[in-house]
C-alpha cells in the first residue's frame, strides 16, 4: 500500500508539474493580481475550448467557471486569442486560471490592496538609482552597494561655458538619480519623471503622507515620497548656471562605460550643453515643487520658485539654444529636441499656477503647440494635467478627456484589451503614460470607466502582453530577469534590483546588440530578456515614473477612502445574498376568491404560484415586478379547498428566495368541494360541443368561454333538467385553437366563479397561410412538430421535390445556416419556393394551459410559435433558479433580450433582401408589447448565455411585467441619429446612435446586436468587438449623456457604385457630432441633417467611419476639422509610391501654418524633404516615390516619415519594398 501511495504521489506531482510547466505562457494575465471590485481579464492564446475556471493553486478546488469570448486576432503579435473575463469573481485569495488543453496560469492574487507592494517597489526604484550615497543593507537589502559618483568636482564642458563659469572650471553637483542603465544624469528626462512623482503626491497626499518606503529619511517629518523626490531636486538645482539662469542639459562622462558598479566607475564627468528645453523643463518642475513643498519646507520651496523664474527668463532669451546633437567629443545620450514650444507652454502654465501671474498665463495661451501622450520630448499635456487638476480649466479638461476617450476606445476594441499599438524604444513607458492619462481623466471626471482603463494599462505591464512577461523586475512569477542596468549586471546577484520597468517590445531594435540573440518576428513580441538588449530591456526613470503614478495612484484610489468606487462595486460586486423573504399574508378569503399580500426590504420581481397540490406539480401562476410590496387577487378557487401558495422573489442580481403558505377557502351554499366535475363530449373541430355537469341543484349557471389565444369571451346560459346542467358551444367556435371555459354559478344572493378548464382536440391538422410570393424568402416556424422531422420528408408532399424549394435552419453555435435542416416546433428558419405554396401538418394538439419550453444557445436563435393560435411574445417567461420570470423583466436581461426581430419581404426576386422589424422602436426605446408571434412565423431571439430555457406562454391576457430597478428616460436628456446606408443598387439599411439618460456606455438593453444578415445590397452597423456578441455588429449603440463619445461605424456594400449615408436627428443636445471617413480622411459635420457619399475602391467591400461627439457648442468652422491627423493612405498607386494624408485643423485658420514632411532613415538622417509649404485648414495628400534628396532611389528598408509644424508633430514608420 505504501508503494502505491508513493507512486500516486509521484504521478500527481508529475501531473501538476506538467500543467504548470507547459502552456502557462499561453495564458497572459496580470501576474500580480486584481482588485476585488475591478476588471479581471486574461488573454488565452489559441484555446481549443470555450470555457475556463478559477481554481485553487493545487487545482483541487474550483471557485468559478466562465465562458471565453469569441476569437480575435492581433496582427502585431500573430496570436489568435480569446478573453477570459472573471470580473464578477470577488472572493479574495490566491488562485490560478485553468483552461482545458492549455493548463493553469501563473498564480495571481485578488485583494483590495493588490498593488501595495508593487507601488512601493516602483517608487523604491528611484532609491536604488541614487547617486552619491551608500545604499545600506537596512534599506537596500541584498542590493546594498557602496556609493558612486559623489560628483563634487564636475567640469564645465566648452559647450556649457558662460562668462561666469569658464570651460574647464569645476563645481559640485551631487545627488540625483542615475537616468537609466548607465550613470548619466539628464535634466530633460529628470523633468518629466520628477513632475510625475510630484503630481502623484499632490493628488494623493492622504495616502502618501503615511506610506513608508524604508529609505534613510523615513524617520523625518516629510513624507517618504517627497524625501525621494527631494534627492533629485537637490541635484537639479545644482544644474543651473548662477551666472545667467540657464540650465545644463546633462551631467555625464564623455562616453558610456562598461558594466561596472557605481563605485568602480571613475570616469571624468562634465556639465554638457545648456539648452532651452532643459531650462523650460527645469522651470516647470521647480514651479510644481514650490506648490508641493511650501507646506513642509518653505525656504526650499522658495528657492525652487526663484530658480524656476530665473531659468524661464534664460529660456525666453535663448529660444534657439536647442540641443540638436552632442559635441564631437561626447557620445552619451543626446535627448535632442528641435521644438521647445511644448516645454515653453508647460513651464508657463506651471509658473502661472505657482504665482497666479497673468504674464505666465498669457504666455501659455499665446504659445500654440500640439498635444500627445507625454514623453520627455513632448510635454505639453503635462501642463494640461496641472491646469485640469488644480484649476479645473475647461480647455485642459477637454484636452485630457479627448486623449482618454481615444485610449478607452482602443482598449475596448483591442484583442488584448490594451492601448499598446506602437512599439518603439521604451514602448512600456508609453503604455504607462497612457495609463497615467486615463487615471488623470478619472481624477478630473470621477468617471470609473477611466479608472478601469488605467487598470488595463497596468495589466499589460504585468503580463497581459505579447511576450507574456511581467515587465517589472521582481513582480510576477515570469518577470524580466536581465535588465540592461549596470548594477544589476555587475553585482553578482542572480535576481535583478526589483521594481524596474524595462523598455519593452521595440520594432526598431538594434540587431547587433546581443550578437546571435534571436528577436521574435512580430513587433508586439520583439523583446528579449537579455542584459545586452539595451533597445528592449534597458530601464529608465522616465518609464518608472508614470508606472509609479499608475500603480500608486490606483492603489490610493482604492484605499485612501477619498474616492467613490461604488460604481465598480455595483458593477463587479457579486451580490449573492437572496432578497429577504419578507411577509406573506392571505386576505379576504371567500369561497372562490382570496388576496395574497407580500412585502420585502428591496425591489424584486415576484412569482406567485398556487394550486391544490402541495408539491406544486400543477399550479396557476401570476407574475409581478418592480416592487418591494404588492398584492394580487386569486379567483376561480373551489370552496372548502386547501390551497398551497409559493412566492419567489428575484432581486436585480438574479438572487432568488422563496417562501410558502396555505389557506382554505370558505364553504359555499352554491357548490360543495369535489362535486363539480364538468364533462365534455368529443372535441371535433367545427361541430357543436356539449359541456355538462350535475350534483348541484337550484342554481343559475352560465358558461364563460373563449378560443385558445383569444381574450374575447362569450357567455352561454346552461339549461337544467332535474339537477343535470348542460350547454352547447356552437361548432363555429370549436376550432383547432381549443377552448378555455369556466362556470358562473349563482344561488340566492351568493355567486361563485369556478376555475378554468382547457379542452381541445387530441390531434389536429393545421394548414399554413398561403405563401403567395414565389422566389421570396420567408422566416418560418412549424407548429405541432414535437419530435425532429426531416424537412425533405415533411415538405415533399406539400411543395414537391427539392428542385422547387430550399429550407435553411440556423446553428447558433456556428452562426451558420444548415440546408434542409430538421424541423421541430419552437425552431425556425428560412424557406424559399419557386411558386406560391401552402404546408399542412398533422400532429398532437397543444392546449392553451401549457408553457412550451425552448432551449436557447448563446447568440441569435430562430424560434417560433408551436401553438395553433397567436401568442404574445411579452408573456413569455424564463426558467430561472427554480422560479419563473418574465422576459420583460430587467432580471431576465442577464439571460435574454426583450427585443425580437421579425422579417418581411414583398419582392419576388430570389434574394433575401427584405427587412427586419422589431418589437422595439430604436429611436424611442419603447417596446410594443402587443406584438404576437403567429403560427408558422419565425423570429430572431438573442440569448446572452447558453442553455437559457424560454417558456412560451399561451395566455390570452397580456401580462408584461414592468422593468425592475430601471429609471425612465428624462425628457430632454435623450438624443438620437438614425443613419441610413443606401447603395446605388437600391439597398437600404439603418442604424441608430445617440445618448440616453439611463443608458450605459457598456453593453446594455439600448444596444441591439445585428440579427443574422440577409442578402441585402448594403449593411450598416456599429463595431464593438469587445462586447463579444454575435458578429460584433450592432444596429443601435446608445451611450450615456455624459462625457465624450465615439462610435465605430461599418458600412458594407455588395454592389458596385457609390454608397450614400443620410442621417436624421431626434432630440436636442448641447454639443456637436462629426463623422470621419477612416480611408479618405474626410471629416464631416453631421450635427444637422445631411448626407455623405463614398465610392468603394479596389474591390473594397467595407468602409469604416469614426463618429465623435463632444458635448460643447462650437462655431461651424471649428467643427469641420477638429484635430491634426497624419496617416498613411493604403490606397497607393504602386508598391514604390507611398501616399500620406494629413489634415490641418480649423483652429489655425488664417495663420498660414508652415508644414514640413521629411523622411529619415534608421540612423536618424534626413534622406528627403517631401513637403515644405504654408497650409490653410484642410485635408491634403503627399506622395513619396522612394527617392532621396539627390533624386536617386534609397535602399529597401525601414524609414520614418515625420510631419512637423509649430503646433504639431507626428511620425509614421514605413517599410520600403520594391
Amino acid at each position: 500500500m505504501q508503494f502505491i501511495r508513493l507512486n500516486t504521489f509521484f504521478l500527481l506531482f508529475a501531473f501538476f508539474s506538467l500543467i504548470f510547466a507547459d502552456g502557462r505562457e499561453d495564458i497572459r494575465l496580470n501576474q500580480v493580481g486584481f482588485y476585488t471590485y475591478g476588471p479581471k481579464t486574461a488573454v488565452i492564446v489559441s484555446p481549443k475550448t470555450w470555457y475556463f475556471s478559477i481554481r485553487s493553486t493545487d487545482l483541487r478546488q474550483i471557485y468559478y467557471r466562465g465562458e471565453l469570448s469569441a476569437t480575435r486576432y492581433w496582427s502585431s503579435s500573430g496570436d489568435s486569442v480569446k478573453i477570459a473575463d472573471f470580473s464578477d469573481f470577488t472572493e479574495e485569495g490566491t488562485y490560478v486560471l485553468f483552461v482545458s488543453g492549455i493548463g493553469a496560469s501563473y498564480q495571481f492574487t485578488i485583494s483590495g490592496k493588490v498593488n501595495y507592494e508593487l507601488s512601493k517597489g516602483l517608487i523604491r526604484h528611484f532609491y536604488y538609482q541614487r547617486a552619491s550615497t551608500d545604499l545600506l543593507s537596512d534599506y537596500a537589502g541584498r542590493w546594498s552597494r557602496r556609493a558612486g559618483h559623489y560628483d563634487t568636482k564636475i567640469t564645465i564642458h566648452p559647450s556649457a561655458a558662460s562668462p561666469g563659469r569658464a570651460a574647464g572650471s569645476e563645481f559640485p553637483s551631487p545627488k540625483g538619480w542615475y537616468d537609466a542603465g548607465d550613470y548619466g544624469k539628464y535634466i530633460v528626462n529628470a523633468g518629466i519623471s520628477t513632475y510625475q512623482l510630484l503630481l502623484l503626491y499632490e493628488q494623493f497626499p492622504e495616502y502618501f503622507d503615511t506610506l513608508s518606503l524604508n529609505i534613510p529619511e523615513s524617520d523625518n517629518e516629510i513624507p517618504d515620497l517627497l524625501d525621494e523626490i527631494k534627492w533629485e531636486l537637490d541635484w537639479m538645482l545644482t544644474m543651473q548656471d548662477p551666472y545667467d539662469g540657464g540650465v545644463y542639459h546633462k551631467l555625464t562622462g564623455l562616453t558610456f562605460i562598461g558594466n561596472k558598479m557605481p563605485d568602480a566607475a571613475q570616469e571624468d564627468r562634465y556639465f554638457i550643453g545648456k539648452s532651452t528645453t532643459a531650462s523650460f523643463d527645469f522651470a516647470a518642475v521647480c514651479a510644481v515643487a514650490y506648490r508641493v513643498f511650501k507646506k513642509f519646507h518653505p525656504s526650499f520651496a522658495d528657492s525652487c520658485l526663484n530658480a524656476a523664474m530665473y531659468a524661464y527668463k534664460w529660456a525666453l532669451d535663448n529660444p534657439q539654444a536647442l540641443f540638436l546633437k552632442n559635441p564631437e567629443d561626447v557620445l552619451t545620450g543626446e535627448y535632442r529636441d528641435n521644438n521647445a514650444s511644448d516645454e515653453y507652454q508647460w513651464a508657463s502654465w506651471e509658473l502661472y499656477l505657482a504665482t497666479d501671474s497673468s504674464i505666465y498665463q498669457d504666455s501659455a495661451i499665446a504659445k500654440k503647440t500640439g498635444y500627445s501622450i507625454p514623453s520627455w520630448q513632448t510635454v505639453s499635456l503635462l501642463g494640461m494635467y496641472s491646469m485640469a487638476l488644480v484649476k479645473n480649466d475647461s480647455f485642459a479638461v477637454r484636452k485630457v478627456s479627448v486623449f482618454a476617450d481615444d485610449l478607452l476606445k482602443t482598449i475596448n476594441n483591442h484583442p488584448f484589451k490594451t492601448s499598446a499599438e506602437i512599439f518603439y524604444w521604451g514602448s512600456n513607458g508609453n503604455v504607462a503614460n497612457e495609463g497615467m492619462a486615463l487615471l488623470v481623466a478619472f481624477l478630473i471626471s470621477k468617471d470609473c470607466r477611466y479608472l478601469e482603463g488605467a487598470i488595463h494599462a497596468l495589466d499589460y505591464l504585468l503580463g497581459r502582453n505579447g511576450p507574456g512577461f511581467s515587465f517589472v523586475t521582481g513582480f510576477g512569477t515570469r518577470a524580466a530577469m536581465n535588465p540592461h542596468h549596470r548594477p544589476s549586471i555587475a553585482d553578482g546577484i542572480v535576481d535583478p534590483v526589483p521594481g524596474f520597468l524595462v523598455g519593452g517590445p521595440n520594432k526598431e531594435y538594434v540587431r547587433d546588440e546581443c550578437g546571435s540573440a534571436k528577436y521574435p518576428e512580430k513587433e508586439a513580441k520583439r523583446w528579449v530578456d537579455m542584459s545586452c538588449s539595451y533597445s528592449t530591456n534597458e530601464i529608465a526613470i522616465n518609464w518608472n515614473a508614470p508606472a509609479a503614478f499608475l500603480a500608486g495612484g490606483i492603489e490610493a484610489v482604492f484605499n485612501s477612502g477619498k474616492f467613490n468606487i461604488q460604481p465598480l462595486i455595483d458593477k463587479y460586486g457579486a451580490d449573492n445574498i437572496p432578497p429577504d423573504p419578507g411577509k406573506i399574508s392571505v386576505l379576504d378569503i371567500s369561497a372562490d376568491k382570496a388576496k395574497i399580500s407580500w412585502s420585502t426590504s428591496e425591489k424584486v420581481s415576484v412569482t406567485v404560484q398556487y394550486g391544490t397540490d402541495s408539491l406544486m406539480r400543477k399550479y396557476e401562476m401570476i407574475l409581478r415586478a418592480g416592487s418591494d410590496s404588492g398584492q394580487t387577487s386569486l379567483s376561480g378557487l373551489m370552496p372548502e379547498t386547501k390551497y398551497y401558495v409559493r412566492i419567489s422573489w428575484v432581486d436585480r442580481k438574479g438572487n432568488v428566495s422563496s417562501a410558502g403558505t396555505s389557506f382554505t377557502t370558505e364553504p359555499s351554499g352554491v357548490v360543495n368541494n369535489g362535486l363539480l366535475k364538468p364533462v365534455t363530449g368529443d372535441y371535433i373541430c367545427g361541430r357543436d360541443l356539449t359541456v355538462s355537469f350535475k350534483n348541484i341543484a337550484g342554481v343559475n349557471s352560465r358558461l364563460v368561454f373563449a378560443k385558445g389565444g383569444s381574450s374575447v369571451q362569450d357567455t352561454l346560459s346552461c339549461s337544467e333538467n332535474n339537477g343535470d346542467y348542460s350547454v352547447k358551444i356552437p361548432g363555429v367556435k370549436v376550432t383547432e385553437a381549443g377552448i378555455i371555459y369556466s362556470l358562473l354559478l349563482q344561488k340566492n344572493e351568493e355567486s361563485v366563479e369556478t376555475r378554468k378548464w382547457f379542452i381541445g382536440a387530441d390531434s389536429i391538422e393545421l394548414k399554413s397561410p398561403l405563401f403567395s410570393l414565389p422566389n421570396t424568402y420567408q422566416l418560418v416556424s412549424f407548429p405541432l412538430v414535437f419530435s425532429p422531422v426531416p424537412s425533405i420528408g415533411a415538405f415533399s408532399a406539400s411543395i414537391g421535390d427539392t428542385a422547387r424549394w430550399r429550407y435553411f435552419g440556423y446553428d447558433p453555435l456556428e452562426k451558420s445556416y444548415i440546408l434542409f435542416d430538421t424541423l421541430r416546433s419552437g425552431k425556425g428558419g428560412w424557406i424559399i419556393c419557386k411558386e406560391e405554396f401552402e404546408i399542412s401538418i398533422k400532429g398532437k394538439n397543444l392546449l392553451s394551459d401549457t408553457l412550451f419550453p425552448i432551449v436557447l444557445k448563446k447568440g441569435y436563435n430562430c424560434v417560433g410559435n408551436p401553438f395553433p393560435f397567436p401568442v404574445y411574445w411579452s408573456n413569455s417567461v424564463l426558467h430561472h433558479d427554480n422560479t419563473l420570470i418574465s422576459v420583460t423583466d430587467s432580471v431576465a436581461r442577464q439571460s435574454i433580450r426583450h427585443q425580437i426581430f421579425l422579417y418581411e419581404d414583398n419582392t419576388s426576386n430570389r434574394e433575401n433582401d427584405g427587412k427586419y422589424y422589431s418589437n422595439r422602436e430604436l429611436i424611442s426605446h419603447k417596446y410594443n408589447d402587443s406584438i404576437q408571434l403567429k403560427p408558422w412565423e419565425g423570429c430572431w431571439v438573442y440569448a446572452e448565455k447558453d442553455s437559457v430555457v424560454l417558456l412560451l406562454n399561451p395566455s390570452a391576457e397580456l401580462n408584461a411585467a414592468k422593468s425592475l430597478a430601471k429609471k425612465q428616460n428624462k425628457q430632454g436628456n435623450a438624443w438620437y441619429y438614425r443613419i441610413s446606408a443606401i447603395s446605388s443598387g437600391g439597398g437600404k439599411q439603418e442604424a441608430v446612435l445617440g445618448a440616453a439618460f439611463d443608458a450605459k456606455d457598456t453593453y446594455d438593453e439600448y444596444d441591439s446586436p445585428e440579427p443574422p444578415p440577409i442578402s441585402t445590397k448594403v449593411q450598416i452597423g456599429f463595431l464593438n468587438p469587445e462586447w463579444n456578441k454575435h458578429n460584433g455588429m450592432y444596429i443601435s449603440d446608445i451611450k450615456s449623456c455624459t462625457g465624450n463619445h465615439q462610435w465605430n461605424l461599418c458600412v458594407r456594400s455588395f454592389v458596385s457604385g457609390p454608397v450614400f449615408l443620410k442621417w436624421e436627428k431626434a432630440g436636442d443636445h448641447e454639443g456637436y457630432l462629426y463623422l470621419k471617413d477612416v480611408k479618405s480622411g474626410d471629416i464631416v459635420d453631421i450635427t444637422t441633417e445631411g448626407s455623405y457619399s463614398f465610392e468603394p475602391v479596389n474591390n473594397e467591400d467595407s468602409r469604416n467611419f469614426i463618429i465623435s461627439w463632444v458635448p460643447q457648442k462650437k462655431p461651424l468652422d471649428q467643427m469641420q476639422i477638429r484635430n491634426w491627423n497624419f496617416y498613411r493612405d493604403r490606397n497607393e498607386l504602386s508598391s514604390s509610391l507611398m501616399r500620406f494624408r494629413y489634415s490641418v485643423p480649423s483652429s489655425i485658420k488664417g495663420k498660414n501654418c508652415r508644414t514640413v514632411i521629411e523622411v529619415f532613415d534608421v540612423k536618424g538622417r534626413c534622406v528627403r524633404r517631401i513637403l515644405d509649404e504654408k497650409k490653410e485648414p484642410g485635408v491634403y495628400t503627399v506622395n513619396w516615390d522612394g527617392r532621396n534628396v539627390s533624386g536617386g532611389f534609397v535602399a529597401n528598408g525601414f524609414y520614418v516619415v515625420r510631419l512637423f509644424t509649430e503646433e504639431y508633430s507626428g511620425s509614421i514608420g514605413v517599410n520600403l519594398l520594391r
